[in-house]
């Protein structure tokens, strides 16, 4: 259990200062880029593109208001079942999502495993529904009673117009059950099989416009046995941190093939979406093929993560939509490898990085831990890097993107971060075996690769235990720190089970 402690005076010093931390050094900015980080964290602590978002809070009201939805019923329902007996759902996780108005910070009365029976979804394919019920929500796994909550079978899909979305401690596990509607002509491909889908689109000319979702923050969530992808991720201004995607299903029930994914960062869209960057930092990408992440289309920061027993890693590719601008910064990650991929497979590479299009910019640090030593020549390593350059001018020696505030660890310091904190708490059979196996692998070793959950064991037990989480006094009441008071009460619940 670690202390929870609001840093008031903190945030006092940051809204005076106009400089970044990286590392030890530190960037300046200007005023204009850097107002909102007066602003505060949805996490305390945490720092990263959308971390401000006021999420389910209600703090973009005056007075600031929120609906508390507690879920108490673990079972979900299809539209025949809701259509039928209404009533019979009301404290479901996705009646919380699907039907009741924002803002909303929906908590949890019980623990279990929820078998989802197609994907929720967050949003709506129309403005006006996504503003009023698919916007201005928080997801605050760690108020449910131990182990906690886990979504089988289907994930969550974001969609567009979606915005201002916290998810804390949630795991999501899609499994097998993927392939049943992947084969199906009639299912919608891009949702079904992941276990987080942002669904991406961007025509500004529309009437009205077709947005993206925006401002989306996953913190201390673990994703795995997704079956098209662990996560496929559209959104801007967005933050994955704290989390874990691994061991993505390869197997050969993939229309496509064998398939093991462990996440796309990506916008395919002919006009550049405005504010399009991504944070991945101190997550753990363990037992999948490649996308670890892919980056297409968006601007992304991968720092401080830890990888493990991985074909291909890092891949920011700029040639599939070369007329949109495209900006990467990669430093201070961790790798070690594991040798029995499928050999057809061929050498994976843990950079395959392009540089194509005049204006794009790319930023390797040299303070990654690669397979044993430090990566010191970023941009070249025999059999382990693959970077296409037709335009060196955009090789940056610093980064030109990075969160304001946020300051990198060491890639050494971050493993031993990542390996301690990464996921959904309190951790569950599943976690702790990923954790140990990132923990005890040593370059070599066999692959854990998986094309079924089946080969790891399935689904462990997960008790279904009760108990009402008890709401603050005065929830939508402003904290001395800015925050509501509800909102402590969710920060103080997530410090209790974290490391």
């Amino acid at each position: 259990m670690r202390t929870f402690k609001l840093h008031i005076l903190f945030l006092l010093v940051l809204a005076a200062t106009t400089a970044t931390i990286y590392g030890s050094v530190m960037l300046v900015v200007d005023e204009e880029k850097r107002s909102w980080g007066n602003q505060l964290m949805i996490t305390p602590g945490e720092y990263g593109f959308g971390m401000n978002t006021v999420a389910g809070s209600g703090r973009h009201l005056d007075p600031p208001a929120t609906t508390i939805f507690h879920v108490n019923d673990i079972n979900d329902y299809n539209d025949a079942e809701f259509a039928a007996t209404p009533e019979d759902y009301y404290g479901t996780l996705r009646y919380a999502i699907e039907e009741v108005n924002s803002p909303k910070t929906i908590v949890f009365d019980v623990s279990g495993y929820i078998a989802t029976k197609s994907p929720i979804f967050i949003g709506y394919n129309d403005p006006n529904l996504s503003e009023q019920k698919g916007s201005y929500i928080t997801i605050a796994g760690q108020t449910a009673p131990s182990p906690g909550i886990c979504i089988k079978n289907y994930g969550l899909t974001i969609e567009r117009w979606a915005h201002d979305i916290l998810i804390q401690h949630v795991r999501i596990r899609p499994g097998d059950q993927s392939f049943t509607d992947l084969n199906c002509p009639d299912c919608l491909k891009e949702s079904i099989g992941d276990c987080v889908t942002a669904l991406w689109s961007y025509y500004p000319e529309s009437d009205p416009p077709v947005l993206p979702p925006r401002k989306i923050v996953m913190d201390h969530c673990s994703f795995t046995w997704g079956g098209d992808m662990n996560l496929q991720l559209g959104a801007v201004e967005m933050s994955i941190i704290n989390c874990i995607t691994g061991e993505a299903l390869h197997s050969p029930l993939h229309p496509k093939g064998p398939h093991s994914k462990g996440m796309l960062l990506s916008g395919y869209v002919n006009t550049p979406v405005p504010d399009r960057n991504i944070l991945v930092a101190k997550n753990l990408f363990i037992s999948n093929v490649d996308r670890n992440p892919r980056i297409v289309a968006r601007n992304a920061v991968v720092v401080n993560n830890v990888f493990i027993d991985i074909w291909s890693g890092i891949n920011s590719d700029d040639t599939e939509w070369p007329d949109i601008p495209q900006n990467t910064s990669i430093a201070a990650n961790y790798a070690i490898e594991s040798d029995a991929m499928d050999p057809a497979l061929g050498n994976g590479q843990f950079h395959a990085v392009s540089l194509m299009s005049q204006g794009n910019q790319l930023y390797i640090g040299g303070d990654s831990f690669y397979y044993g030593e430090l990566q010191t020549e970023p941009y070249y390593h025999p059999n382990e890097y693959w970077v296409n350059i037709d335009y060196p001018e955009g090789l940056l020696d610093s980064p030109s993107l990075w969160p304001y505030y946020f300051q990198k660890k060491t890639a050494a310091d971050a493993y031993t971060y990542v390996l301690e904190n990464v996921g959904a708490f309190p951790r569950d059979s599943v976690d702790s075996r990923l954790v140990t196996t990132a923990t005890n692998i040593t370059p070599g070793e066999p692959n854990g690769i998986i094309a079924s959950e089946d080969e790891v064991g399935g689904y462990p037990a997960f008790a279904e235990n009760v108990s009402v989480w008890e709401e603050p006094a005065n929830p939508n009441d402003l904290h001395v720190s800015g925050y509501t008071n509800l909102e402590v009460a969710l920060h103080e619940a997530a410090a209790a089970i974290e490391p």
